[in-house]
């Protein structure tokens, strides 16, 4: 998906909140052209994956105002909760209850690449198997 603008997310700033405009990464079967298609087609999304950058603390407001509202909006089959900062445990437990895959402390040449990197490859695989490449092809 494309962001409208760098400070696409910064568009609230001003009234003191920001607001859901799309997630960060986003795998889904079919062809759409903005964000607004694929949630009108009122098809799951197979993958989200939301990457967060600043340490939790800049960010766990967001958990509440966009990630849940991604969840509800979005209803992907799978949600990856990318951070490159440690997320606390208790908020992990939290974001795993709700059916969320949380990998942190992402830093380069690091296990945790390799565990995003495999989640993501074992998630990718349940939709991209034979049978569903096919059936790609022959709605095409």
């Amino acid at each position: 998906m494309y962001q409208p603008s760098e400070g696409a997310h910064m568009a609230g700033m001003f009234i003191g909140n920001r607001f859901l405009i799309r997630p960060d990464i986003v795998a889904a079967k079919g062809h759409f052209e903005r964000t607004r298609d694929f949630v009108d087609s009122k098809n799951p999304l197979e993958l989200i994956i939301e990457c967060k950058e600043d340490p939790f603390d800049n960010w766990k407001s967001e958990i509440e105002s966009q990630i849940l509202p991604y969840q509800e909006t979005f209803k992907p089959n799978n949600f990856i909760i990318a951070s490159l900062e440690p997320i606390p445990d208790a908020r992990k437990g939290i974001l795993q209850s709700r059916g969320m895959k949380v990998v942190d402390s992402l830093k380069p040449n690091s296990d945790t690449i390799r565990t995003l990197y495999s989640t993501v490859r074992e998630l990718s695989s349940n939709f991209l198997s034979p049978k569903s490449r096919t059936q790609d092809k022959s709605d095409a």
